[in-house]
């Protein structure tokens, strides 16, 4: 019999049920035949540095991040890290130093970047992505999203009910507690969001959505409509929208008690994560699934029919400050709109050289 953790330990990497064994022994099949045919598919790209490698098959990505209409950031498996400087026509691969899944990556300048991974490391860049470092380490902590305000202040949130805090850009860290949850299980918080430097918003597994208005040395459970697992947040006007798995999607309003109502999105579609403008229009990206919002409506967004939409899933997405939309998903794939009423387009692929380069250092520079 299946213990309640394992009925609840629902992937959130857009995969369909797969034969993962007969799956896996293609792919040593493969890697076998690659080896003896080209020679280590793994090994480093010559004067790539050791994090940037030759890898047999387009890593997914799973996070994005804007700072303006130009200068924007992207995460996925592998330690992938990819940079653009012309509003995501060409990426540049960057050397993370780790091969772990980068799952959120948040830029609060050009120059300040952060992301997460599944093995509970906080990564740093303080020029632009050219160098990382390891600010943190929760091991055995599967980190899932990250969110700064300035400079300074932000939160990240993972496995086991984990929230991180930091005051001065990184440099410490401390450990926050949720309080209040009396579920068996400690959930899994898959978003956070900060509004400010003493308000943020997380999200998690079982219905969970907490606030905080100091900093975090308190989290207020907010009642939820069900035990649904959220998956993103995203703010405007002074309300928060989730998204979750089995296509939920609410609505976190302050006006006078913190309060929760529920949006219809007329899917049953996986929402992976949220991007809104200033007056609460954006779009909602998952599997096999693209939705307009425009305040309180979602509707199906159009893609092109290279976007292969009904067979990919996307998990991150960003609005630019020109209103055009931008996400990534699986087997590399970046797609991008002019706005929420035209349809999406391919714009690059984690395996096209002629839109994704390799950069980095060379070995033994770091």
């Amino acid at each position: 019999m299946r213990t309640h953790r394992q009925l609840q330990a629902i992937r959130l990497d857009g995969y369909r049920g797969m034969p993962w064994r007969a799956l896996g022994l293609g792919l040593a099949a493969l890697l076998i035949g690659a080896y003896g045919l080209f020679g280590n598919p793994l090994a480093a790209s010559p004067g790539s540095g050791p994090a940037v490698v030759n890898r047999l098959v387009p890593d997914h990505l799973y996070g994005v991040d804007f700072v303006d209409g130009q200068t924007g950031f992207a995460s996925g498996y592998y330690g992938t890290l990819l940079k653009t400087d012309n509003g995501g026509l060409h990426w540049t691969r960057l050397s993370s130093g780790v091969n772990q899944l980068l799952r959120r990556v948040d830029a609060v300048s050009e120059h300040l970047v952060w992301a997460v991974g599944h093995r509970g490391s906080i990564l740093h860049s303080s020029d632009g992505g050219h160098r990382w470092q390891e600010q943190h380490r929760l091991p055995g902590v599967y980190l899932r999203d990250l969110s700064f305000v300035d400079s300074d202040v932000g939160w990240v949130v993972g496995h086991e009910a984990a929230i991180m805090h930091t005051r001065d850009g990184g440099r410490s860290w401390q450990r926050q507690e949720l309080s209040g949850y009396s579920g068996r299980d400690l959930p899994r918080l898959n978003a956070v969001l900060a509004l400010d430097r003493q308000r943020a918003v997380l999200a998690g597994e079982f219905g969970v959505l907490a606030i905080t208005e100091d900093g975090g040395d308190n989290w207020r459970l907010v009642e939820t409509p069900a035990k649904k697992t959220l998956t993103a947040l995203a703010q405007a006007g002074g309300q928060v929208t989730a998204v979750g798995l089995d296509g939920i999607a609410w609505r976190l309003s302050f006006e006078h008690a913190p309060a929760v109502r529920s949006l219809s999105t007329a899917t049953r579609e996986h929402l992976f994560d949220i991007a809104l403008d200033a007056d609460g229009n954006g779009v909602v990206v998952g599997r096999s699934v693209l939705l307009r919002i425009e305040r309180d409506r979602l509707t199906p967004v159009f893609a092109d029919a290279g976007v292969e939409l009904p067979y990919n899933w996307f998990h991150g997405v960003s609005v630019l400050p020109v209103g055009e939309l931008l996400a990534v998903g699986g087997r590399g794939v970046v797609i991008k709109t002019a706005g929420i009423d035209e349809p999406f387009e391919i714009l690059a692929r984690l395996d096209d050289p002629a839109t994704v380069h390799v950069s980095g250092p060379s070995p033994g520079e770091r």
